[in-house]
């Protein structure tokens, strides 16, 4: 029996599964997005530690995974690392003129795509703060930030009106959609992941999926997916290290 887990609140109910499931011939797996969850809540390494426990082997798709249950967890049955496995459920790339049209946006302009739900650790503050420092060098240039916010998206748009960045940012406030996807990656010069944390992220393999160059930071397994100079640009989770990156892409 294979277990997916991501959220410490869920192992009361994975943890009771995985003891009516498991016999002396039947074995429980646990997939873990992640070890440590983003948003951190009393009693998550309780929760955690009573679940990971029960298991008799782990499959972490980060290598900083492995560390942690080894190390805050003390786990010590077999734990394997498997990168994030390349999405292929999302269609063809299509030319930048037809998704641009699709998403009635101008296919004039060049777009930093900022991809998925908007959250504290994803560093979209970080992006937009390092887009106004070089938006001179590049007045081509826009932001096109595509999905649902989890975070109170006021404080951003906050953010963008002291800035002054309303007219070089697009924002498409909603879940993407699967048939969706394919538009928002094709419209993009390339993709842009500024994450404070992470263990991994599934959009890096959408944008390989899609043909789509990177720019990620340093955290997590982002480095290990992204080889800098190669596929794209890696860099520190600070606004002046990500300028530079930006402008780095687009030498």
């Amino acid at each position: 029996m294979i277990i997916r887990y991501w959220l410490p609140f869920l192992t009361p109910c994975l943890g009771t599964i995985a003891k009516i499931g498991k016999t002396k011939t039947n074995k429980i797996t646990c997939l873990v997005d992640n070890v440590i969850p983003h948003e951190k809540r009393f009693g998550d390494k309780i929760l955690s530690s009573y679940f990971f426990k029960k298991m008799d082997g782990l499959i972490v798709m980060a290598e900083k995974g492995k560390t942690q249950l080894e190390q805050i967890f003390k786990i010590k049955k077999e734990i394997r690392y498997s990168p994030h496995p390349l999405f292929d459920i999302y269609g063809d790339k299509v030319s930048k003129e037809l998704a641009c049209a699709h998403l009635n946006i101008s296919a004039e302009y060049n777009y930093i795509l900022s991809f998925g739900l908007v959250r504290k650790y994803k560093g979209v503050d970080l992006l937009i703060q390092a887009f106004n420092e070089i938006k001179d060098d590049f007045p081509n240039h826009k932001l096109l930030i595509a999905g649902e916010s989890y975070d109170n998206w006021q404080d951003y748009q906050d953010l963008i009106d002291k800035l002054n960045l309303n007219d070089r940012i697009v924002r498409v406030n909603e879940f993407i959609a699967n048939e969706e996807v394919k538009y928002f990656f094709s419209a993009a010069d390339y993709l842009a992941l500024t994450y404070r944390t992470a263990t991994q992220s599934g959009v890096t393999q959408i944008a390989y999926s899609m043909e789509t160059p990177m720019l990620v930071t340093n955290v997590g397994d982002l480095a290990n997916m992204v080889k800098n100079d190669v596929v794209g640009q890696v860099c520190e989770n600070s606004t002046s290290e990500i300028a530079t990156a930006i402008t780095k892409m687009n030498e």
